[in-house]
């Protein structure tokens, strides 16, 4: 797999998590750039571009949860937003992801 570059995704108060991941990527080759994680707000201006198309109604009659979940896609959103050498893998990451053999 010809790995070029790896985006984490954490939240801006998850820094126990994030220090974590940020040692374990200190030991990979790939450069890697934090994603800040978001949790979405109906109010909050900076979402509107990645929630048109009606999510705004749907959200409407959902539990508060569901913005935690609109707030990951943003962020995973952004994360592909930022990805400029599209020769090669990048890796995504939410700085909880288990990885097993």
């Amino acid at each position: 797999m010809d790995i070029k570059q790896i985006r984490y995704i954490s939240l801006p108060d998850e820094s126990l998590r994030r220090g974590l991941l940020e040692r374990l990527l200190a030991r990979l080759p790939y450069p890697n750039r934090l994603v800040p994680g978001v949790i979405y707000d109906p109010d909050d201006p900076r979402f509107v571009p990645y929630t048109r198309g009606g999510i705004i109604d749907y959200l409407a009659g959902q539990p508060e949860r569901f913005r935690g979940v609109v707030g990951l896609w943003i962020a995973n959103s952004k994360a592909l937003e930022d990805i400029v050498d599209r020769d090669g893998v990048t890796v995504v990451l939410e700085d909880d992801f288990v990885c097993k053999p």
